[in-house]
């Protein structure tokens, strides 16, 4: 498990292109964007010992994907294979109804 601390995540700047293409500019910046691919995904697990978060929605109806929302006391996450149903209802009449059988 990895710690996070409360200080930002500083990615480090991209290096500027030269005057015509060399291969170790474009390596350089191949390893510059996989450092930083490395350094934003890296965190794995966040451990704290207190979280406190207020105001979350408590329906997920208008979230989009990878929100967090409330669910009867329960943190839960928007997942692209989630289907939620909102409420319907709808009111009708008949008639007069005939059945006849034969």
């Amino acid at each position: 498990m990895v710690g996070q601390s409360n200080s930002p995540v500083i990615v480090p700047r991209l290096p500027l292109a030269p005057g015509e293409y060399s291969k170790e500019h474009m390596d350089l910046l191949v390893q510059a964007i996989d450092n930083a691919f490395d350094l934003l995904t890296g965190f794995g697990t966040v451990t704290a010992g207190r979280i406190f978060v207020q105001g979350l929605p408590t329906a997920s109806n208008e979230l989009e994907i990878g929100e967090v929302y409330v669910d009867s006391g329960f943190l839960r996450v928007v997942r692209e294979q989630d289907t939620f149903v909102t409420t319907v209802s709808t009111t009708s009449a008949l008639g007069t109804v005939t059945v006849s059988t034969p």
